[in-house]
C-alpha cells in the first residue's frame, strides 16, 4: 500500500497520555467531594472528547456538577496533567523517516488544539505535521469524522492516497465516514478489540508503519 497523506490520532497512538488524564479526572472528583473513578474506569473512557466523556459519566442532561467537574478537569490538566505523558516506542524515529520521505502528515485529535500544539512543541515534533486539528476549549465541537472530512475537503486530496492511524472507535468511524483506509495500533486505549475487525491493517509497533506506507 502506498499513502501520501497520513492522519494521526494523538492519545493512544503517538503518546500514552493516560497518567495525566487519570490524575486530572481523579483530582477533579476529589475537589468536588466525590469518590474518584478507578484507573480502569477512566482508561475505558479515553478516546472521545471531554464533553462526550462527561455525558458518559453524568448523562446527557446538563447540570452544575457536570460542568464543575469539566471545568476542574480542564484546569488540572492544563496545569499539570498535560505534561504527564510518554511517547510510545519508535514514534520519533518513524515520524522522522516518514517526514524525510516527503509524506504529508496531519494530527486529528479529540484533545483541545492548544494542548496538542503545546505537547508537540515540547517534544520537538511540531515540524512533522502540516496541520493540527483539535477541538476548541469552549463552544461547538464537531465529531472527529466531521473534522477529518473538513480537512480532506480543504486539502483537496483523494481518499485512495489517504489513511487514518489511530487506536479507538472514533478513529475507525472517522476513516469509514471519509472512505479512507484505517491503520489501527493495538497498543493504545481501545478496550473492545473486535473494533479492529473494521481496520485495513492492525500494527503492534509504531515502526511497522514504514512497511505499510511505502
Amino acid at each position: 500500500m502506498k499513502y501520501k497523506h497520513l492522519f494521526f490520532d494523538m492519545d493512544g497512538t503517538l503518546f500514552d497520555t493516560s497518567e495525566g488524564i487519570i490524575f486530572s479526572m481523579q483530582e477533579a472528583f476529589k475537589k468536588n467531594n466525590l469518590e474518584p473513578l478507578s484507573r480502569d474506569e477512566i482508561l475505558k473512557l479515553i478516546g472521545p472528547t471531554l464533553d462526550e466523556i462527561m455525558d458518559i459519566i453524568f448523562g446527557i442532561e446538563d447540570n452544575p456538577l457536570k460542568f464543575k467537574i469539566r471545568k476542574d478537569f480542564r484546569e488540572l490538566y492544563a496545569e499539570k496533567g498535560v505534561y504527564m505523558l510518554n511517547l510510545y516506542p519508535y514514534v520519533l524515529e518513524t515520524l522522522e523517516e516518514l517526514y524525510n520521505k516527503n509524506n504529508n502528515m496531519y494530527i486529528i485529535t479529540s484533545k483541545p488544539e492548544i494542548f496538542a500544539n503545546k505537547i508537540l512543541k515540547k517534544f520537538k515534533m511540531d515540524k512533522y505535521f502540516k496541520k493540527v486539528v483539535g477541538i476548541p476549549l469552549e463552544g461547538n465541537v464537531l465529531p472527529k469524522k466531521n473534522r477529518l472530512n473538513k480537512l480532506i475537503i480543504e486539502l483537496g486530496i483523494s481518499s485512495n492516497s489517504s489513511v487514518m492511524i489511530g487506536d479507538t472507535k472514533s478513529d475507525i468511524d472517522a476513516a469509514k465516514y471519509n472512505n479512507i483506509d484505517m491503520i489501527c495500533v493495538s497498543y493504545g486505549f481501545c478496550q473492545n478489540k473486535s473494533n479492529f475487525n473494521n481496520c485495513t491493517v492492525v500494527i503492534n509497533k509504531f515502526n511497522e508503519l514504514l512497511k505499510i506506507v511505502e
